[in-house]
């Protein structure tokens, strides 16, 4: 220690430039840069490494939400089995004979022409309201809730946006095929229809695609709020414009010819229901004259 309050000026200046020489500060500027390594510009992942980190995450997101798989399952089960002990002794027996509509007054034949017993048309649009709104009210998570704070600020750091789709329909892809499978394989064997088992689930997988891509779109455009509500909304009409009833005969009467063949061509439905009945009817064709009915429906067998 030195008393510096009787030392000379000159003697001051000496002791502050050994003090200094002698203990540099630890907060100069030299000594932080010489410590601290050089920054690196930032390297951004490539298109391939995001697809797979974001479908992995989207997959760990999926399987960790073990109660919308519940749900999603539960109602799936749910209803297949509804549908088929409503129709497990269901029966194609097509119109009597010539003879015996030949014998009803000419005014009502066409409904003695009519199939006997055929309940294939109510499936099918059992099978499209049922199947659609599970699978449809199962994906608004998708894309919606918290998943549009994280797309956003994630979107900022150069997240690629084609990649995050992609992980994203891939993560929904192995609950969509199986809760199909399941659907089809409890109502198939409650049922016990002619058809062939991949024809059904074909039809039934085409169902699962479109009305989650309906959930989907949904929960992007609108809030969460009115997403469930605009996309129950929306498959219900599709099911209205199915052609079963109305008909789609009686949809262009009303609608015009323009509209009346627009609107049920942009229902999922219409084209599903017609899968599943020219699939059944198509069995019987060499046994009944199933022409009544095609063109009660307004289908052409060909089409099959």
């Amino acid at each position: 220690a030195y008393d510096t309050s009787l030392a000379p000026p000159s003697t001051l200046l000496s002791i502050n430039n050994h003090i200094s020489t002698s203990s540099p500060s630890p907060f100069s500027s030299s000594s932080s840069s010489s410590s601290l390594p050089p920054l690196h510009p930032r390297k951004q992942a490539s298109f391939f490494v995001q697809c797979y980190l974001l479908t992995r995450r989207a997959l760990l997101q999926v399987v960790r939400d073990q109660y919308s798989l519940l749900v999603l399952y539960g109602l799936t089960l749910f209803s297949a089995c509804l549908i088929g002990m409503l129709y497990h002794k269901s029966a194609f027996i097509g119109p009597p004979s010539v003879e015996v509509i030949a014998k009803c007054p000419s005014d009502y034949q066409f409904l003695c022409a009519q199939n006997q017993e055929d309940t294939y048309m109510v499936q099918g649009l059992l099978m499209c309201l049922s199947l659609g709104l599970t699978m449809g009210s199962s994906s608004l998570a998708t894309f919606g809730g918290t998943e549009k704070l994280v797309y956003t600020r994630e979107k900022q750091t150069g997240q690629n946006n084609i990649a995050y789709l992609i992980s994203k329909f891939l993560s929904v892809l192995p609950n969509q095929v199986l809760a199909t499978f399941l659907f089809v394989v409890v109502f198939c064997v409650l049922t016990s229809p002619v058809v062939p088992f991949w024809k059904v689930f074909l039809t039934a997988l085409g169902i699962s695609e479109v009305c989650t891509g309906i959930a989907h779109l949904m929960s992007i455009l609108t809030v969460d709020n009115t997403a469930l509500i605009v996309t129950v909304v929306g498959i219900c009409i599709c099911n209205i414009l199915s052609g079963f009833n109305p008909t789609l005969a009686q949809l262009q009467d009303a609608l015009g010819t323009f509209l009346g063949r627009a609107l049920p061509s942009l229902s999922y439905s219409r084209w599903a229901i017609e899968s599943f009945y020219l699939s059944v009817v198509v069995v019987y064709d060499h046994i009944y004259d199933i022409s009544f009915s095609l063109n009660a429906w307004s289908y052409t067998l060909h089409d099959y």
